[in-house]
């Protein structure tokens, strides 16, 4: 009777709060695309989205799109500082994996495991440090230093989070025609925020034996 059809149109009805998830998910998935848009703005496009990640993976509700533009202001300065300095870092790589190509083969396939080495701390580094400035409001150089340890010291779940990351990507290489129908439109949709979900949990696992938390959870 009434009670039944309360309970089904209900706010807390499961299928409801699976739309709404979904629907916060779309919108951060459409910010981060036009907010990472410049290049230059995507650090800080990085640490609002998994600011807002943090809090959905906490279950807080609130506007998402109000979070995400909040955060993004908040990290534009420190976030964006950071990035440059990846973006940096990164064509330095690129140039020196570039170079060990005209290399003997002997110092070559030496100089691409060294440089394939030093891609992976960089990686670390990148999704580390802006972690931390999203999550713990680090400086630029606080970000760095802390980043470069915890990179060494949790580099199992580096790994983890970089196939993460991966997976989607391979699929849709994959030329498979039912993954390309059906998983472009969902990768499109929702796939950054989607595999930021699971990264959110590996991050909070990875920072806990350092003992570093979202700040609006340390009383």
């Amino acid at each position: 009777g009434d009670g039944m059809r309360r309970k089904l149109f209900s706010g807390d009805n499961l299928f409801f709060r699976l739309m709404g998830r979904l629907g916060d998910l779309m919108c951060l998935n459409m910010l981060f695309l036009l907010t990472s848009l410049p290049v230059v703005t995507a650090g800080a496009s990085i640490s609002a989205l998994y600011e807002v990640l943090y809090d959905i993976s906490m279950g807080r509700e609130g506007n998402c799109f109000k979070k995400y533009i909040r955060a993004f202001r908040k990290h534009f300065g420190a976030a964006t500082g950071y990035w440059m300095l990846c973006l940096a870092a990164v064509l330095f790589l690129a140039s020196g994996i570039w170079g060990a190509g005209y290399m003997e083969r002997g110092s070559r396939i030496f100089f691409q495991g060294f440089y394939l080495a030093l891609f992976l701390m960089w990686a670390g580094m990148l999704s580390f440090g802006l972690i931390l400035i999203s999550w713990a409001g680090y400086s630029v150089g606080q970000a760095l230093r802390s980043a470069a340890l915890i990179t060494v010291g949790s580099f199992p779940w580096l790994i983890v989070n970089l196939t993460i990351g991966a997976v989607p990507v391979l699929f849709l290489l994959s030329g498979n025609r039912f993954v390309l129908a059906y998983g472009t439109p969902l990768f499109v949709l929702f796939g950054i925020p989607l595999s930021g979900m699971a990264k959110t949990c590996v991050y909070r696992r990875a920072l806990k034996k350092y003992g570093l938390r979202k700040k609006v959870d340390v009383l």
